[in-house]
């Protein structure tokens, strides 16, 4: 035999046939590459999966808190201050009282009303309200004084009173609403 074919016969023993069953590196390396990549894409989605569980559950339970809250609201009548009211509060007399009550939410403490529709303007009833609120030892601490709408926040002790004024029907009457809050 010649040279040439012993070493082609050399050659074809020592190499694997393409049909062998055989792997070379390269493939090997590229299907680890390729698993690995799997496993960290399926890593993600599990994460992805369980953060949106967690925040679906945390909305459930805040809107079944919402949902669930007990709200009690007791009318008083026209004539009386709900409780909580300072005595010397500014009545309007002949003002028509649309809300007067005391609301409670979840026992979390007691909210007094008072609404009406007022024979004077958002001007006359914010300079009122801000010299009762000044003359009677009330701490301003947060007033609006817009043409569209006025408020007026005042602290005294462990009690905010909030009272807003808006537009009535004409220009020289307006809606009161005055709100007494425990705190």
């Amino acid at each position: 035999m010649s040279e040439e074919i012993k070493n082609k016969m050399a050659n074809e023993i020592n190499s694997p046939s393409p049909n062998s069953g055989d792997i070379s590196f390269n493939t090997v390396f590229k299907l680890l590459v390729i698993v690995a990549a799997l496993l960290a894409l399926l890593y993600v989605a599990l994460l992805l999966s369980q953060e949106s569980k967690e925040r679906t559950s945390m909305e459930e339970a805040s809107r079944e808190q919402s949902e669930g809250a007990r709200v009690v609201a007791k009318d008083i009548s026209p004539e009386i201050l709900p409780t909580g009211f300072p005595v010397n509060f500014p009545s309007e007399a002949n003002a028509e009282i649309t809300e007067n009550e005391i609301v409670n939410v979840d026992n979390q403490g007691d909210q007094s009303i008072r609404s009406f529709n007022s024979n004077q303007s958002m001007t006359a009833n914010y300079t009122l309200y801000l010299n009762f609120l000044r003359n009677n030892d009330w701490d301003v601490i947060s007033q609006t004084n817009e043409n569209t709408h006025k408020m007026l926040l005042g602290k005294k002790g462990y009690q905010l009173l909030q009272i807003t004024i808006n537009p009535g029907q004409t220009a020289t009457t307006s809606i009161v609403r005055a709100t007494v809050t425990e705190i």
